[in-house]
Protein backbone atom coordinates (compact mmCIF):
# COMPACT_ATOMS: atom_id res chain seq x y z
CA UNK A 1 0.00 0.00 0.00
CA UNK A 2 1.28 3.42 -1.39
CA UNK A 3 1.19 6.65 0.55
CA UNK A 4 1.35 10.44 -0.03
CA UNK A 5 2.40 10.69 3.70
CA UNK A 6 5.68 8.64 2.66
CA UNK A 7 8.28 11.01 2.34
CA UNK A 8 12.07 12.39 3.54
CA UNK A 9 10.59 13.29 6.88
CA UNK A 10 12.76 11.96 9.62
CA UNK A 11 12.01 9.13 12.34
CA UNK A 12 12.87 11.51 14.99
CA UNK A 13 10.41 14.19 13.87
CA UNK A 14 7.89 11.23 13.19
CA UNK A 15 4.57 11.88 15.60
CA UNK A 16 2.62 9.73 17.12
CA UNK A 17 -0.70 10.58 16.19
CA UNK A 18 -3.65 9.60 17.88
CA UNK A 19 -7.67 10.88 17.80
CA UNK A 20 -10.96 9.87 18.71
CA UNK A 21 -14.56 10.20 17.27
CA UNK A 22 -15.31 13.60 16.30
CA UNK A 23 -18.63 14.92 18.12
CA UNK A 24 -21.77 16.04 16.20
CA UNK A 25 -22.76 19.42 17.20
CA UNK A 26 -26.32 19.58 16.83
CA UNK A 27 -26.46 19.71 20.90
CA UNK A 28 -24.48 19.75 23.87
CA UNK A 29 -21.83 17.05 25.25
CA UNK A 30 -23.82 14.10 26.69
CA UNK A 31 -22.26 11.63 29.12
CA UNK A 32 -21.28 9.35 26.49
CA UNK A 33 -18.67 12.02 24.94
CA UNK A 34 -17.37 12.62 28.15
CA UNK A 35 -16.76 8.49 28.79
CA UNK A 36 -14.89 9.10 25.28
CA UNK A 37 -12.84 11.72 26.18
CA UNK A 38 -11.71 10.34 29.26
CA UNK A 39 -10.26 7.10 27.48
CA UNK A 40 -8.95 9.11 24.90
CA UNK A 41 -6.68 11.69 27.21
CA UNK A 42 -5.79 8.50 29.38
CA UNK A 43 -4.05 6.77 26.23
CA UNK A 44 -2.89 9.74 25.02
CA UNK A 45 -1.28 10.58 28.56
CA UNK A 46 -0.48 7.11 28.79
CA UNK A 47 1.94 7.17 25.44
CA UNK A 48 3.13 10.39 26.49
CA UNK A 49 4.56 8.93 29.44
CA UNK A 50 5.81 5.99 27.35
CA UNK A 51 8.12 8.25 25.96
CA UNK A 52 6.25 8.61 22.57
CA UNK A 53 6.03 11.88 20.55
CA UNK A 54 2.65 12.36 21.01
CA UNK A 55 -0.26 14.87 18.86
CA UNK A 56 -4.04 14.36 20.53
CA UNK A 57 -6.68 15.93 18.10
CA UNK A 58 -10.14 16.14 18.91
CA UNK A 59 -12.62 17.33 16.52
CA UNK A 60 -16.19 18.36 15.91
CA UNK A 61 -18.29 17.66 12.65
CA UNK A 62 -20.16 20.73 12.22
CA UNK A 63 -21.82 20.16 9.36
CA UNK A 64 -25.67 18.29 8.20
CA UNK A 65 -29.13 18.63 7.81
CA UNK A 66 -29.89 17.59 11.91
CA UNK A 67 -27.67 20.85 12.53
CA UNK A 68 -29.80 23.01 9.94
CA UNK A 69 -33.12 21.94 11.22
CA UNK A 70 -32.50 22.52 14.59
CA UNK A 71 -30.87 26.01 13.90
CA UNK A 72 -33.67 26.38 12.01
CA UNK A 73 -36.21 25.86 14.53
CA UNK A 74 -34.00 28.04 17.07
CA UNK A 75 -34.30 30.53 14.37
CA UNK A 76 -30.37 31.04 14.10
CA UNK A 77 -27.79 29.84 11.72
CA UNK A 78 -26.35 26.68 11.73
CA UNK A 79 -22.85 28.89 12.54
CA UNK A 80 -24.59 30.08 15.56
CA UNK A 81 -25.55 26.78 16.53
CA UNK A 82 -22.16 25.19 16.44
CA UNK A 83 -20.64 28.03 17.99
CA UNK A 84 -22.61 27.58 20.79
CA UNK A 85 -22.55 23.73 21.60
CA UNK A 86 -18.40 23.84 20.33
CA UNK A 87 -18.43 26.20 23.43
CA UNK A 88 -20.13 23.72 25.81
CA UNK A 89 -17.28 20.84 24.20
CA UNK A 90 -14.56 23.06 25.25
CA UNK A 91 -16.33 23.85 28.41
CA UNK A 92 -16.02 20.27 29.56
CA UNK A 93 -12.36 19.42 28.12
CA UNK A 94 -11.63 22.36 30.54
CA UNK A 95 -13.25 20.59 33.44
CA UNK A 96 -11.58 17.47 32.42
CA UNK A 97 -8.76 18.69 32.28
CA UNK A 98 -7.98 17.47 28.29
CA UNK A 99 -4.43 16.95 27.20
CA UNK A 100 -5.75 17.66 23.41
CA UNK A 101 -2.42 19.07 21.21
CA UNK A 102 -5.72 20.85 19.08
CA UNK A 103 -8.98 21.19 17.88
CA UNK A 104 -10.20 20.36 14.54
CA UNK A 105 -13.67 21.66 13.44
CA UNK A 106 -15.43 20.63 10.15
CA UNK A 107 -16.28 24.75 9.43
CA UNK A 108 -12.25 25.64 9.33
CA UNK A 109 -11.68 26.93 5.87
CA UNK A 110 -8.38 27.23 6.42
CA UNK A 111 -7.89 23.68 7.50
CA UNK A 112 -10.55 21.66 6.72
CA UNK A 113 -12.23 22.95 3.45
CA UNK A 114 -8.95 22.44 1.73
CA UNK A 115 -8.57 18.84 2.68
CA UNK A 116 -12.36 17.77 1.92
CA UNK A 117 -11.76 19.13 -1.50
CA UNK A 118 -8.24 17.00 -2.70
CA UNK A 119 -9.95 14.15 -0.71
CA UNK A 120 -12.70 14.28 -3.15
CA UNK A 121 -10.87 14.83 -6.28
CA UNK A 122 -8.55 12.79 -5.57
CA UNK A 123 -11.50 10.11 -5.48
CA UNK A 124 -12.74 11.71 -8.64
CA UNK A 125 -9.58 11.13 -10.21
CA UNK A 126 -9.62 7.22 -9.26
CA UNK A 127 -12.66 7.13 -11.13
CA UNK A 128 -14.28 6.00 -7.17
CA UNK A 129 -16.89 8.77 -7.66
CA UNK A 130 -20.01 8.72 -9.79
CA UNK A 131 -23.59 9.95 -10.34
CA UNK A 132 -26.56 8.06 -10.33
CA UNK A 133 -30.08 8.46 -9.11
CA UNK A 134 -30.79 6.71 -5.69
CA UNK A 135 -33.68 5.25 -4.20
CA UNK A 136 -33.18 4.25 -0.22
CA UNK A 137 -33.72 3.76 3.11
CA UNK A 138 -32.93 6.84 4.76
CA UNK A 139 -32.46 7.50 8.77
CA UNK A 140 -32.21 10.77 10.36
CA UNK A 141 -30.63 9.97 13.41
CA UNK A 142 -27.83 8.84 11.76
CA UNK A 143 -27.94 11.03 8.63
CA UNK A 144 -27.29 8.27 6.13
CA UNK A 145 -28.67 5.87 4.07
CA UNK A 146 -29.54 2.01 5.26
CA UNK A 147 -29.35 -1.21 3.52
CA UNK A 148 -31.88 -4.03 4.76
CA UNK A 149 -29.13 -6.13 6.77
CA UNK A 150 -28.72 -3.09 8.86
CA UNK A 151 -32.26 -2.58 9.72
CA UNK A 152 -33.66 -4.76 12.89
CA UNK A 153 -36.64 -6.99 12.04
CA UNK A 154 -39.45 -4.03 12.62
CA UNK A 155 -37.71 -1.71 9.87
CA UNK A 156 -35.63 -0.04 12.49
CA UNK A 157 -32.73 1.89 12.69
CA UNK A 158 -31.00 -0.14 16.44
CA UNK A 159 -29.75 2.55 17.37
CA UNK A 160 -32.79 5.36 16.87
CA UNK A 161 -35.93 3.00 17.64
CA UNK A 162 -38.19 5.98 18.08
CA UNK A 163 -37.84 7.62 14.60
CA UNK A 164 -38.96 4.81 11.44
CA UNK A 165 -36.26 5.41 8.63
CA UNK A 166 -38.31 7.13 5.24
CA UNK A 167 -37.39 6.31 1.70
CA UNK A 168 -35.74 8.83 0.08
CA UNK A 169 -35.14 9.16 -4.01
CA UNK A 170 -32.95 11.51 -5.16
CA UNK A 171 -29.73 12.22 -7.53
CA UNK A 172 -26.29 11.92 -5.82
CA UNK A 173 -22.95 11.45 -5.81
CA UNK A 174 -21.82 7.67 -5.23
CA UNK A 175 -18.72 6.17 -4.19
CA UNK A 176 -17.63 2.95 -4.97
CA UNK A 177 -17.30 1.37 -1.95
CA UNK A 178 -17.63 -2.10 -3.05
CA UNK A 179 -14.41 -2.06 -5.23
CA UNK A 180 -12.66 -2.44 -1.94
CA UNK A 181 -14.20 -4.98 -0.30
CA UNK A 182 -11.52 -7.49 -0.90
CA UNK A 183 -8.96 -5.42 0.25
CA UNK A 184 -10.29 -4.59 3.40
CA UNK A 185 -11.43 -7.51 4.74
CA UNK A 186 -7.77 -8.77 4.02
CA UNK A 187 -6.24 -5.79 5.97
CA UNK A 188 -8.76 -6.46 8.78
CA UNK A 189 -8.58 -10.42 9.23
CA UNK A 190 -4.24 -9.84 8.86
CA UNK A 191 -5.03 -7.33 11.17
CA UNK A 192 -2.69 -4.93 9.32
CA UNK A 193 -5.63 -2.52 10.01
CA UNK A 194 -6.02 -3.59 13.63
CA UNK A 195 -9.63 -3.67 15.60
CA UNK A 196 -9.46 -3.81 19.19
CA UNK A 197 -11.41 -6.17 20.71
CA UNK A 198 -11.92 -8.96 18.88
CA UNK A 199 -15.50 -9.08 19.02
CA UNK A 200 -15.78 -6.24 17.22
CA UNK A 201 -13.42 -7.04 14.57
CA UNK A 202 -15.30 -10.79 14.25
CA UNK A 203 -18.81 -8.29 13.79
CA UNK A 204 -16.81 -6.01 10.99
CA UNK A 205 -15.67 -8.92 9.27
CA UNK A 206 -19.14 -10.58 9.09
CA UNK A 207 -20.88 -7.03 7.82
CA UNK A 208 -18.06 -7.17 5.21
CA UNK A 209 -18.29 -10.79 4.03
CA UNK A 210 -22.05 -9.63 3.34
CA UNK A 211 -21.33 -7.70 0.69
CA UNK A 212 -20.27 -4.25 0.73
CA UNK A 213 -22.33 -1.46 -1.36
CA UNK A 214 -21.71 1.83 -2.93
CA UNK A 215 -22.38 4.63 -0.57
CA UNK A 216 -23.74 7.96 -0.93
CA UNK A 217 -21.17 10.78 -0.85
CA UNK A 218 -23.59 13.42 -1.60
CA UNK A 219 -27.18 15.07 -1.14
CA UNK A 220 -28.69 18.05 -3.14
CA UNK A 221 -28.33 21.31 -1.81
CA UNK A 222 -31.62 21.92 -1.44
CA UNK A 223 -32.16 19.14 1.02
CA UNK A 224 -28.56 19.90 2.44
CA UNK A 225 -27.98 23.24 2.74
CA UNK A 226 -25.37 23.27 4.94
CA UNK A 227 -22.38 21.40 4.36
CA UNK A 228 -19.44 21.74 1.56
CA UNK A 229 -20.34 22.29 -1.96
CA UNK A 230 -18.96 19.61 -4.40
CA UNK A 231 -16.20 20.86 -6.71
CA UNK A 232 -17.17 22.09 -10.01
CA UNK A 233 -21.25 21.30 -8.86
CA UNK A 234 -22.70 23.70 -6.66
CA UNK A 235 -26.26 22.04 -6.74
CA UNK A 236 -24.30 18.96 -4.68
CA UNK A 237 -23.43 19.31 -0.97
CA UNK A 238 -20.24 16.87 0.26
CA UNK A 239 -22.18 13.83 2.45
CA UNK A 240 -20.76 13.01 5.58
CA UNK A 241 -18.39 10.61 4.67
CA UNK A 242 -15.91 12.79 2.92
CA UNK A 243 -16.47 15.42 5.39
CA UNK A 244 -16.59 14.35 8.81
CA UNK A 245 -14.06 11.40 8.01
CA UNK A 246 -11.40 13.79 6.28
CA UNK A 247 -11.32 15.42 9.47
CA UNK A 248 -9.13 13.02 10.83
CA UNK A 249 -6.14 13.98 8.42
CA UNK A 250 -7.07 17.87 7.84
CA UNK A 251 -6.04 18.42 11.32
CA UNK A 252 -2.44 16.77 10.17
CA UNK A 253 -2.28 19.07 6.95
CA UNK A 254 -3.73 16.84 3.94
CA UNK A 255 -4.29 19.00 1.21
CA UNK A 256 -2.36 22.21 2.90
CA UNK A 257 1.02 21.56 4.85
CA UNK A 258 2.75 18.39 3.65
CA UNK A 259 5.55 18.44 5.93
CA UNK A 260 2.91 17.74 8.86
CA UNK A 261 1.13 15.46 7.22
CA UNK A 262 4.56 13.12 6.63
CA UNK A 263 5.44 13.69 10.26
CA UNK A 264 1.98 12.68 11.46
CA UNK A 265 0.41 10.31 9.33
CA UNK A 266 -0.88 7.44 9.32
CA UNK A 267 -3.06 7.67 12.77
CA UNK A 268 -1.28 5.46 15.77
CA UNK A 269 -5.11 4.85 17.36
CA UNK A 270 -8.56 5.62 16.07
CA UNK A 271 -11.12 5.46 19.23
CA UNK A 272 -14.57 5.47 18.83
CA UNK A 273 -17.89 3.95 19.99
CA UNK A 274 -19.15 0.37 18.54
CA UNK A 275 -22.47 2.83 16.91
CA UNK A 276 -19.74 4.05 14.08
CA UNK A 277 -17.64 1.49 13.21
CA UNK A 278 -19.06 0.85 9.99
CA UNK A 279 -17.77 3.80 8.66
CA UNK A 280 -14.70 3.56 10.13
CA UNK A 281 -13.65 0.23 9.61
CA UNK A 282 -15.36 -0.30 6.00
CA UNK A 283 -15.65 3.71 4.26
CA UNK A 284 -12.50 5.33 6.05
CA UNK A 285 -10.23 2.42 4.83
CA UNK A 286 -11.39 2.38 0.90
CA UNK A 287 -11.26 5.85 1.00
CA UNK A 288 -7.82 6.21 2.40
CA UNK A 289 -7.05 2.89 -0.35
CA UNK A 290 -8.35 4.86 -2.87
CA UNK A 291 -6.33 7.99 -2.35
CA UNK A 292 -3.44 6.29 -1.69
CA UNK A 293 -3.20 7.04 2.17
CA UNK A 294 -1.43 4.57 4.69
CA UNK A 295 -4.48 3.25 6.86
CA UNK A 296 -4.09 3.77 10.70
CA UNK A 297 -3.01 1.44 12.64
CA UNK A 298 -5.38 0.49 15.60
CA UNK A 299 -9.08 1.23 15.93
CA UNK A 300 -10.51 0.67 19.46
CA UNK A 301 -14.09 0.52 20.08
CA UNK A 302 -15.85 1.20 23.35
CA UNK A 303 -19.30 0.34 24.11
CA UNK A 304 -21.80 2.69 25.65
CA UNK A 305 -22.78 4.14 28.84
CA UNK A 306 -26.40 2.60 30.40
CA UNK A 307 -28.36 3.79 32.65
CA UNK A 308 -28.91 1.62 36.03
CA UNK A 309 -32.03 0.13 34.38
CA UNK A 310 -29.82 -1.10 31.17
CA UNK A 311 -31.47 1.60 28.77
CA UNK A 312 -29.37 3.86 26.77
CA UNK A 313 -29.49 7.05 28.13
CA UNK A 314 -31.23 9.24 25.42
CA UNK A 315 -32.90 12.23 25.69
CA UNK A 316 -36.50 10.45 24.57
CA UNK A 317 -36.05 8.50 27.89
CA UNK A 318 -35.44 11.36 30.03
CA UNK A 319 -32.09 9.71 31.51
CA UNK A 320 -29.58 12.22 30.14
CA UNK A 321 -26.66 13.62 32.20
CA UNK A 322 -24.85 16.70 31.64
CA UNK A 323 -21.20 15.82 31.64
CA UNK A 324 -20.02 19.58 32.58
CA UNK A 325 -22.78 19.45 35.79
CA UNK A 326 -21.04 16.14 36.56
CA UNK A 327 -17.98 17.72 36.52
CA UNK A 328 -18.58 21.07 38.37
CA UNK A 329 -19.26 18.36 41.55
CA UNK A 330 -17.72 16.22 41.82
CA UNK A 331 -14.32 17.91 39.95
CA UNK A 332 -12.46 15.15 37.37
CA UNK A 333 -10.50 12.52 39.09
CA UNK A 334 -13.93 10.86 40.61
CA UNK A 335 -15.37 10.68 37.43
CA UNK A 336 -11.99 9.87 35.49
CA UNK A 337 -11.55 7.19 37.58
CA UNK A 338 -15.10 5.44 37.48
CA UNK A 339 -14.75 5.63 33.62
CA UNK A 340 -11.86 3.97 33.28
CA UNK A 341 -12.08 1.48 36.09
CA UNK A 342 -15.78 0.48 36.52
CA UNK A 343 -16.96 0.85 33.07
CA UNK A 344 -15.35 -2.37 30.78
CA UNK A 345 -14.40 -0.45 27.85
CA UNK A 346 -15.07 -2.77 25.46
CA UNK A 347 -18.58 -3.38 25.98
CA UNK A 348 -21.86 -1.67 27.71
CA UNK A 349 -21.02 -0.38 31.43
CA UNK A 350 -23.72 0.98 33.43
CA UNK A 351 -23.15 4.16 35.36
CA UNK A 352 -25.17 5.91 38.53
CA UNK A 353 -23.86 8.92 40.62
CA UNK A 354 -23.87 5.60 43.43
CA UNK A 355 -21.67 3.57 41.62
CA UNK A 356 -19.37 6.90 40.98
CA UNK A 357 -19.05 7.35 44.73
CA UNK A 358 -18.57 3.17 46.01
CA UNK A 359 -15.53 3.20 43.65
CA UNK A 360 -14.27 6.40 44.35
CA UNK A 361 -14.52 5.64 48.13
CA UNK A 362 -13.39 2.12 48.02
CA UNK A 363 -10.12 2.60 45.97
CA UNK A 364 -9.03 6.56 46.23
CA UNK A 365 -10.17 7.50 49.25
CA UNK A 366 -9.88 4.33 51.27
CA UNK A 367 -6.72 2.45 49.77
CA UNK A 368 -4.75 4.98 48.34
CA UNK A 369 -5.95 8.36 50.29
CA UNK A 370 -6.14 6.44 53.70
CA UNK A 371 -2.89 5.19 53.36
CA UNK A 372 -1.83 8.21 52.48
CA UNK A 373 -3.09 10.00 55.59
CA UNK A 374 -1.89 7.43 57.62
CA UNK A 375 1.82 7.50 56.67
CA UNK A 376 2.19 11.49 56.84
CA UNK A 377 0.24 11.69 60.08
CA UNK A 378 2.54 9.32 61.94
CA UNK A 379 5.40 11.30 60.39
CA UNK A 380 3.91 14.47 61.86
CA UNK A 381 3.37 12.43 65.23
CA UNK A 382 7.24 11.90 65.74
CA UNK A 383 8.32 15.40 64.26
CA UNK A 384 9.94 13.93 61.12
CA UNK A 385 9.95 16.63 58.70
CA UNK A 386 12.22 14.56 55.82
CA UNK A 387 12.48 11.52 55.37
CA UNK A 388 15.76 10.44 53.15
CA UNK A 389 17.21 7.26 51.26
CA UNK A 390 17.31 4.11 53.04
CA UNK A 391 20.34 1.55 52.92
CA UNK A 392 19.20 -1.70 51.07
CA UNK A 393 21.30 -4.17 53.15
CA UNK A 394 19.14 -3.26 55.59
CA UNK A 395 16.01 -4.51 54.17
CA UNK A 396 14.02 -7.65 56.06
CA UNK A 397 12.03 -9.84 54.36
CA UNK A 398 9.03 -8.29 54.72
CA UNK A 399 10.22 -4.87 52.94
CA UNK A 400 11.58 -7.11 50.08
CA UNK A 401 8.71 -9.02 49.32
CA UNK A 402 6.80 -6.27 48.88
CA UNK A 403 8.87 -4.56 47.11
CA UNK A 404 9.30 -7.80 44.89
CA UNK A 405 5.91 -7.14 43.68
CA UNK A 406 6.36 -3.57 41.75
CA UNK A 407 8.35 -4.85 38.63
CA UNK A 408 6.35 -7.81 37.43
CA UNK A 409 3.09 -7.92 39.19
CA UNK A 410 2.54 -4.24 39.15
CA UNK A 411 4.67 -2.16 36.43
CA UNK A 412 4.75 -5.19 33.89
CA UNK A 413 0.86 -5.38 34.22
CA UNK A 414 -0.26 -2.39 34.52
CA UNK A 415 1.83 -1.47 31.56
CA UNK A 416 0.47 -4.52 29.78
CA UNK A 417 -3.10 -4.13 30.16
CA UNK A 418 -3.20 -0.15 29.24
CA UNK A 419 -1.40 -1.17 25.93
CA UNK A 420 -4.55 -3.23 25.07
CA UNK A 421 -7.09 -0.43 26.18
CA UNK A 422 -7.99 -2.90 29.35
CA UNK A 423 -8.01 0.42 31.65
CA UNK A 424 -10.25 -1.30 34.77
CA UNK A 425 -7.51 -4.33 34.82
CA UNK A 426 -4.61 -2.14 34.54
CA UNK A 427 -5.99 0.08 37.72
CA UNK A 428 -7.16 -3.47 39.31
CA UNK A 429 -3.11 -3.89 39.12
CA UNK A 430 -2.35 -0.81 40.96
CA UNK A 431 -4.90 -1.10 43.66
CA UNK A 432 -4.08 -4.39 43.94
CA UNK A 433 -0.29 -3.42 44.76
CA UNK A 434 -1.86 -0.59 47.21
CA UNK A 435 -3.82 -2.97 49.06
CA UNK A 436 -0.22 -5.09 49.46
CA UNK A 437 1.00 -1.93 50.66
CA UNK A 438 -1.99 -1.61 53.20
CA UNK A 439 -1.28 -4.92 54.72
CA UNK A 440 2.59 -4.37 54.69
CA UNK A 441 2.10 -0.90 56.84
CA UNK A 442 -0.65 -2.73 58.94
CA UNK A 443 2.08 -5.64 59.65
CA UNK A 444 4.82 -3.31 60.23
CA UNK A 445 2.83 -1.25 62.94
CA UNK A 446 5.39 1.32 62.69
CA UNK A 447 3.53 3.26 65.45
CA UNK A 448 4.68 0.95 67.98
CA UNK A 449 8.03 2.14 67.35
CA UNK A 450 9.25 4.76 69.80
CA UNK A 451 12.10 5.87 71.07
CA UNK A 452 15.45 7.79 69.26
CA UNK A 453 16.88 3.82 69.18
CA UNK A 454 13.52 3.01 66.28
CA UNK A 455 13.37 5.86 64.58
CA UNK A 456 15.86 4.70 61.61
CA UNK A 457 13.22 1.59 61.72
CA UNK A 458 9.94 3.93 61.52
CA UNK A 459 11.85 5.88 58.80
CA UNK A 460 12.24 2.81 56.51
CA UNK A 461 8.85 1.53 56.58
CA UNK A 462 7.61 5.53 56.33
CA UNK A 463 9.77 5.53 52.95
CA UNK A 464 9.04 2.13 51.39
CA UNK A 465 5.82 2.83 51.91
CA UNK A 466 5.78 6.49 49.91
CA UNK A 467 8.17 5.01 47.42
CA UNK A 468 5.74 2.74 46.99
CA UNK A 469 2.73 5.39 46.89
CA UNK A 470 4.87 7.19 44.16
CA UNK A 471 5.69 4.40 42.43
CA UNK A 472 1.50 3.99 42.11
CA UNK A 473 1.23 7.36 41.48
CA UNK A 474 3.09 7.73 38.20
CA UNK A 475 0.65 5.09 37.16
CA UNK A 476 -2.33 6.49 38.12
CA UNK A 477 -0.94 9.78 36.17
CA UNK A 478 -2.77 9.16 32.99
CA UNK A 479 -5.96 8.17 34.95
CA UNK A 480 -6.18 11.08 37.67
CA UNK A 481 -3.53 13.89 36.66
CA UNK A 482 -4.84 16.54 38.55
CA UNK A 483 -4.16 14.33 42.12
CA UNK A 484 -0.97 12.89 40.89
CA UNK A 485 0.62 16.39 40.21
CA UNK A 486 -0.37 17.93 43.72
CA UNK A 487 1.47 14.31 45.07
CA UNK A 488 4.76 15.32 43.24
CA UNK A 489 4.75 18.82 43.96
CA UNK A 490 3.50 17.92 47.64
CA UNK A 491 7.20 15.72 47.69
CA UNK A 492 9.23 17.92 45.72
CA UNK A 493 9.71 15.28 43.30
CA UNK A 494 9.78 15.60 39.60
CA UNK A 495 8.49 11.79 37.69
CA UNK A 496 6.29 12.13 35.28
CA UNK A 497 7.47 8.53 32.91
CA UNK A 498 7.51 5.07 33.08
CA UNK A 499 10.97 4.69 33.73
CA UNK A 500 10.61 6.48 36.79
CA UNK A 501 8.65 3.15 38.21
CA UNK A 502 12.24 1.14 39.79
CA UNK A 503 12.09 1.51 43.56
CA UNK A 504 14.32 4.26 44.16
CA UNK A 505 16.40 3.94 47.08
CA UNK A 506 18.01 7.45 47.27
CA UNK A 507 15.11 9.78 47.57
CA UNK A 508 14.18 12.75 49.75
CA UNK A 509 10.40 13.14 51.22
CA UNK A 510 10.01 16.82 52.39
CA UNK A 511 7.07 16.52 54.79
CA UNK A 512 5.39 19.47 55.46
CA UNK A 513 1.17 19.92 56.54
CA UNK A 514 -0.93 17.09 55.98
CA UNK A 515 -1.65 16.03 51.87
CA UNK A 516 -5.24 15.41 51.50
CA UNK A 517 -5.85 13.90 48.24
CA UNK A 518 -8.75 12.04 47.93
CA UNK A 519 -11.43 13.34 50.67
CA UNK A 520 -14.22 10.87 50.66
CA UNK A 521 -17.57 11.49 48.86
CA UNK A 522 -21.35 11.36 50.28
CA UNK A 523 -24.20 10.15 48.90
CA UNK A 524 -27.13 12.75 48.98
CA UNK A 525 -29.40 11.15 50.96
CA UNK A 526 -26.53 10.59 53.47
CA UNK A 527 -25.88 14.55 53.21
CA UNK A 528 -29.43 15.39 54.01
CA UNK A 529 -29.31 12.71 57.07
CA UNK A 530 -26.52 14.78 58.55
CA UNK A 531 -28.52 18.03 58.18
Amino acid sequence: MTSSSSSSSSSKDKKFYINNAIAYLNGPPHIGHLLEYVQIDAVARFYKMKGENVVFQVGTDEHGVKIYDTATKMQITPQELVDQNYLQFVKMFEGLGLSHDRILRTTDKEKHLPSVEKMWNVLMSKGDIYKKNYKGTYCAGCESFKTESELDDSGKCPIHQNQTPKIVEEENYFFKLSKYQDQIEKIIESDQYEIIPKSRKNEILSFIKGGLQDVSFSRPADILPWGIKVPGDPNHVIYVWCDALVNYISGSGYGYDDERFAREWPAQIHLIGKDILRFHAAIWPAMLLSAGIDLPKRIFVHGFILAPSGQKMSKSEGNVIDPILLLEKYGPNPIRYFMLHSINAGSDSAYSEDLLIESYNSNLANNYGNLLNRTLGLAKKNNITTIDGIDKSKLTDDDKELLSKIDVDLVAKYLEKMGHFEFNFALDAVFAFLSEVNRYFTKMAPWGLKGEENLPRLKQILYITLESLRVATILLTPVIPESSKKFFDYFSIKRDSFKDTTFDYNLCFNIAEGLILFPRLEREKEKEKEK
